[in-house]
């Protein structure tokens, strides 16, 4: 470990999800380090009947910054995985976003 707290060493993890028969996407979002933030996303997503299956949170206290791994079941959504991203852009306190379907890079 080192003595400068500000270098931050960045890692891959190795996640899998897999339910034969369901579908599933990933977001990548960079929201305000607040509580409000993520409230807001997951009141989005129970709207559209996305159902969270892992997530990841990091925080930035010195860029006041969340960034969230998310994957998501949509299996059951009211809408396409692209129409709920550009409802995560629209979002009070999201700053970036991104999505990949499926399986993603293995």
């Amino acid at each position: 470990m080192t003595k400068d707290k500000n270098i931050f060493a960045s890692k891959e993890l190795p996640i899998i999800v897999h339910a034969s028969g369901r579908r599933f996407v990933e977001f990548s979002i960079e929201v305000e380090l607040n509580p409000e933030a993520p409230e807001r996303l997951t009141d989005l997503f129970k709207e559209y009947r996305f159902n969270p299956v892992m997530a990841l949170a990091v925080g930035d206290f010195q860029a006041g910054k969340r960034h969230l791994e998310l994957f998501l079941d949509y299996t059951e959504a009211t809408i396409p995985p692209e129409g709920v991203a550009e409802k995560i852009k629209e979002t009070p306190g999201v700053s970036a976003s991104s999505t990949e379907e499926g399986y993603g890079k293995i």
